[in-house]
């Protein structure tokens, strides 16, 4: 007498694959950056084994997800490789202040790099796109913090600052004779201008030939 028995075995699906975005395309050196799976439950990152549908994170490796169905049947995502480029090296940026009234200020920031573009701002509305901007006709308005912004081909960038102050030119110098009367030749002439006060005065005298 044969017999004969049958069982059903069913097969459950695979979870989706998921996918990963990014938060930002540019993974510029100490930011960090948010990945996130397309699948709101069920996930596993892999290699820090966190669960939460997005991770944060800042360092250099290659990411994927792995996502369960109620059924502990899982999909992989595709690898996704993260490398962090270092930003610009900040420039130390300065000018030719103190600059006088009615003079040029020149901004200097370029580093010396290619591919590098220049963001300034500063007083009076400032913006300019020049590595070294110069400013003609220097006023009080010029005085203030000026502050470049330097953005590379993969959006990282450096940021400095400078401080330039604009002051009035000292008045037109006096001269005085403290000898008196007409000198012989071979007698000493003495002469003298008012003083001006400040913490590098410094005084030239031109004398005919």
């Amino acid at each position: 007498i044969d017999s004969t028995a049958q069982q059903l075995i069913s097969f459950n699906s695979l979870a989706s694959k998921p996918t990963i975005s990014l938060s930002q395309n540019s993974t510029c050196a100490g930011y960090s950056i948010v990945l996130t799976s397309s699948s709101s439950s069920g996930n596993l990152w892999l290699p820090n084994l966190q669960t939460t549908q997005s991770i944060v994170d800042k360092n250099t490796g290659t990411y994927s997800v792995q996502v369960s169905n109620g059924f502990g049947c899982y999909s992989t995502s595709n690898p996704l490789s993260l490398s962090f480029t270092q930003a610009p090296n900040a420039p130390v940026i300065s000018s030719n202040g103190p600059v006088n009234i009615g003079d040029t200020l020149k901004l200097y920031g370029s580093i010396g790099q290619s591919g590098l573009s220049y963001s300034w701002t500063g007083p009076n509305s400032f913006v300019s796109s020049d590595e070294n901007p110069i400013l003609p006709n220097a006023d009080a308005s010029f005085s203030g913090t000026y502050v470049v912004t330097i953005l590379d081909v993969n959006g990282c960038n450096s940021v400095s600052s400078t401080i330039v102050e604009i002051t009035n030119p000292p008045s037109i110098p006096a001269i005085t004779s403290i000898s008196s009367g007409l000198l012989c030749e071979g007698e000493i002439l003495e002469i003298s201008t008012n003083a001006y006060v400040g913490d590098s005065v410094i005084y030239t005298w031109i004398t005919p030939q």
